[in-house]
This record gives C-alpha cells, sequence and structure tokens, in this order.
C-alpha cells in the first residue's frame, strides 16, 4: 500500500537565521518530522499532523517532537524500532514527555484522537497506521 500525500497549503516562515520553514499546522512544520539522518526524507502524512495538532490545541503546551519520518535505513538504526515501522510510511511520530502529570494529560488526550499510542521512556508514540491493531495502547 503506498501512502498518498497531498499538501494542504504551503506556508514558509523566515526564522531568525533566514532559513525558510514550511509551516504544516498552526504549531509544526516540516523540518520537525524530517528524517534525523539528514537524508531528506521529510514525507509525513496530512492526517497525522491534523491530528497531532488536535492534540496540541486541546493540550494547549508546546510539544518537542522526537522523531518524524524515518528512511529504511535510519529505522534499522534505531534501537528498537520494528521493521514495519509506520515512522517509515509517514504516519506515526514520537513527542518528547518527561514529566509524569505531564505524561498522563497526554495519553488521556492522546487515546481520543489517536487509534494507537505507545509509551516509552521520555517519549510518546501515535500512529495512524490503519493495517495494524487499532485502539491499542503500549
Amino acid at each position: 500500500m503506498t501512502p498518498h500525500y497531498r499538501r494542504v497549503h504551503l506556508i514558509l516562515i523566515k526564522s531568525a537565521m533566514d532559513v525558510e520553514r514550511e509551516q504544516l499546522s498552526a504549531n509544526f512544520f516540516r523540518d520537525e518530522f524530517s528524517c534525523k539522518c539528514n537524508c531528506g526524507a521529510d514525507q509525513i502524512d496530512p492526517e497525522l499532523i491534523s491530528k497531532l495538532q488536535k492534540l496540541r490545541n486541546v493540550y494547549a503546551k508546546p510539544m518537542v517532537i522526537t522523531s518524524g519520518v524515518r528512511c529504511c535505513k535510519h529505522n534499522s538504526e534505531t534501537p528498537g524500532a520494528s521493521k514495519f515501522s509506520a515512522h517509515i510510511l509517514g504516519l506515526a511520530c514520537d513527542f518528547k514527555c518527561t514529566d509524569s502529570s505531564e505524561r498522563w494529560k497526554l495519553i488521556d488526550l492522546a487515546m481520543k484522537i489517536f487509534p494507537r499510542v505507545g509509551l516509552y521512556e521520555g517519549w510518546i508514540h501515535v500512529d495512524i497506521q490503519a493495517d495494524k491493531l487499532q485502539q491499542v495502547l503500549w
């Protein structure tokens, strides 16, 4: 199954370093979801961004993305990553969460928006991969 991508709208923002950033939603930019190995993979699914923005809106605090799109090579080098990770398809992201009371709030909110939520030490995983078991928390 090949994911289909569409760009809803393109907004370019110049930062203090005069670098253009593509804004995907009110609070998220494409470069936050780019593969960390700098290969250029950055095709994150618009539905994931929409759901993540809903989460951000109800959480009402900044969220730091720690992992978005992963190329196959980077995914294979990521400890504990599944060979069939939703990150490879641009259907998943991880965000930082180290505080237990914030984790409680985020999990409660994320489970209302995302069909798949994973808990890890220091971060939370959310994904929208439809061909995997739905309504799960691990």
